[in-house]
């Protein structure tokens, strides 16, 4: 396969780099930005590679025979990611974009003994939050890190509980926010070696968005709950809920303006939420229209809201604003866009009395 670019739009979508033609071998495997580059992850035994989408601009990050996995995270001018080799085993590794800025960041188990079988990382504040399971004498054991791609900036946090007991880590604003199996949601600041108790009660979280100061997610059981937080004991409450019969199986979409879109599927709606509470609908009319058989129209060139989607199964906004709605069931991606320059998708205008304006 090959490396692609896009800005959302069928003009500017283009293959940038083939890794085997560029001699990097199978893949990629894997790739994620790091920076204005992408980092990319190909060969077997795996590589990574920095590039700017051009043979000439690409360029190894890895030493042979460490061999890097798609557990990483970008802090802007360094990544930290999980890598295996015969001497360490599988620990906790940092590049700052240089194969010479390559090393081991934290070996969590002496020796050639794995320290990871599986790994979590989430980035706030320019700080990485590692949560990982650990392998020690009687078997794994799971333990929470705070690093800042520096030795001297990496170390354990002391929970006042078992870490195995947490169920997710997200960013909420630029605090870290954990999800415990009793319900219990607590937090983390940048320089903080020991969490902090936001909210009783909140319940297990599930799916999540994360905006640039806050985050959205879901934490119901029989319905599908949706919080609200900036990290904060203050900022952080229950916004809205939908029954069993109508809940929302595709994953949350943050807006700019802290509002979010929740894809309703078994409604048959795209719904934007804002921290208000306030449910507006801004694609779908709820009909089950098969688009293209005797009598399907699906609304294409009108209104959003008059429009059918069976299957809103995802959503995402591209950069120039404009709204892609994944109609699985019509087999269609659906576009929504404002028509008029300075209007986003989801807002409406009121026209003046006299009509001027």
């Amino acid at each position: 396969g090959s490396f692609w670019i896009t800005d959302g739009t069928r003009e500017a979508t283009r293959a940038l780099l083939d890794p085997v033609s560029a001699g990097l071998g199978l893949g990629p495997l894997y790739a994620t930005r790091f920076g204005d580059r992408a980092a990319l992850i190909c060969g077997l035994p795996s590589r990574m590679y920095l590039t700017d989408g051009t043979t000439r601009g690409t360029t190894l990050l890895t030493p042979e025979g460490v061999a890097p996995t798609a557990s990483w995270i970008d802090l802007g001018d360094r990544m930290l990611f999980v890598a295996h080799d015969a001497a360490h085993g599988t620990e906790l590794w940092v590049t700052d974009g240089r194969l010479a800025g390559t090393r081991l960041l934290q070996e969590f188990v002496a020796g050639a003994a794995p320290a990871f079988n599986d790994s979590r990382m989430v980035a706030t504040a320019g700080v990485a939050w590692v949560l990982a399971y650990v392998l020690v004498e009687g078997g794994p054991q799971r333990s929470l890190w705070r690093s800042d791609g520096t030795p001297s900036g990496t170390w354990p946090i002391l929970a006042p509980f078992q870490v195995a007991e947490i169920r997710r880590v997200f960013a909420g604003g630029d605090r870290l926010l954990i999800s415990r199996g009793n319900g219990e949601l607590w937090s983390l600041g940048r320089d903080d070696r020991q969490p902090a108790l936001v909210r009783a009660g909140v319940g297990v979280v599930r799916e999540v968005a994360t905006g640039p100061a806050s985050s959205w997610f879901d934490a119901g059981t029989d319905e599908f709950v949706l919080w609200y937080s900036d990290g904060s004991a203050a900022g952080t409450r229950r916004i809205a809920s939908f029954a069993r019969s109508g809940r929302p199986e595709a994953r949350l979409i943050p807006l700019p303006d802290g509002a979010v879109l929740v894809a309703d599927l078994n409604n048959r709606r795209v719904r934007r939420i804002g921290t208000d509470g306030i449910i507006r609908t801004i694609v779908g009319n709820g009909s089950d229209v098969e688009c293209g058989a005797p009598g399907g129209a699906c609304g294409d060139g009108n209104l959003p809201t008059v429009a059918a989607v069976r299957t809103p199964r995802c959503v995402a906004v591209s950069p120039d604003g404009a709204l892609y709605v994944g109609d699985s069931a019509n087999r269609r991606v659906r576009r929504v866009r404002s028509s008029m320059p300075g209007v986003s998708f989801d807002e409406f205008l009121v026209p003046s009395p006299d009509g001027e304006e």
